[in-house]
């Protein structure tokens, strides 16, 4: 599915000044020619861009989840790439009261060398559970030793993905910001000088959803998520691909 800029269900959520989000085709992208670029030329600056989508989704019920990222300027030393953000419901109270972070360097899949500048590279962010998260809300789960998905899940087996467009906002965000979405891109403080394109977010659920988001420049072309969206006409809204009636649509869906 595209996201294009400014359309869709998705929001630049806790975007914070200096930092700046964009289109391009310049550096192509691992799906499609183009991705979104995340810039923070100052170590106040942050990017997000999240989608609601995906609320209401358990964390225990998601089966996959990844993206890819190309970092175009990174400063020595910083191995720093857009990371993957999820605002987390703990107790399915309807509050976000987390943000959970997932960034390469710091999974053990990856480690600390593993994110190298001008070429596209896909991150496996979940790894059946096994994947490592930070959250800054989690003492057992801090930046400097994250924790996998499966010891969240210990923790807080009803975790929720969930939007909240008041919860965790920081001082630094700007009163106007459009503080909606529950995941995806994330470059957040303290990355002065780091430039990283994102694209291909996937994500597949117990419950049939698996999409593939297509960051494009341009027009949307419509891709449906499941075959809930097959109803009330939906099916016909479908560009790619083309469902000739709601049966087909919900077949396509049933088989994935």
């Amino acid at each position: 599915m595209y996201a294009p800029d400014g359309t869709g269900e998705w929001h630049t959520a806790d975007t914070r000044p200096d930092g700046s989000l964009t289109w391009t085709e310049e550096y192509g992208g691992a799906l499609g020619n183009g991705a979104v670029l995340l810039d923070t030329p100052s170590n106040p600056a942050k990017v997000q861009l999240l989608t609601d989508a995906h609320d209401d989704t358990r964390l225990a019920d998601i089966t996959a989840l990844g993206y890819a990222t190309y970092v175009v300027e990174a400063p020595a030393g910083n191995p720093g790439t857009p990371a993957l953000n999820i605002r987390l419901d703990r107790d399915s109270d309807g509050v976000v009261d987390a943000y959970l972070v997932y960034e390469p360097y710091q999974d053990d899949f990856y480690g600390n060398g593993a994110v190298h500048p001008g070429v596209w590279q896909t991150w496996d962010a979940w790894h059946g559970g096994e994947s490592e998260w930070w959250s800054g809300q989690i003492g057992a789960c801090p930046q400097d030793a994250p924790c996998s998905i499966n010891e969240l899940l210990d923790l807080y087996p009803d975790a929720t993905i969930q939007e909240d467009s008041t919860s965790l906002r920081s001082p630094s965000t700007p009163a106007g910001a459009d503080f909606h979405g529950s995941i995806g891109f994330n470059q957040g403080s303290y990355n002065a000088g780091v430039v990283g394109a994102a694209d291909a977010l996937h994500i597949a659920t117990r419950s049939g959803v698996d999409v593939t988001y297509d960051f494009e420049a341009g027009e949307a072309p419509v891709r449906l998520t499941g075959k809930n969206d097959c109803k009330n006409g939906g099916w016909a809204t479908s560009d790619e691909p083309v469902f000739r009636n709601q049966g087909a649509c919900v077949s396509y869906f049933s088989r994935k």
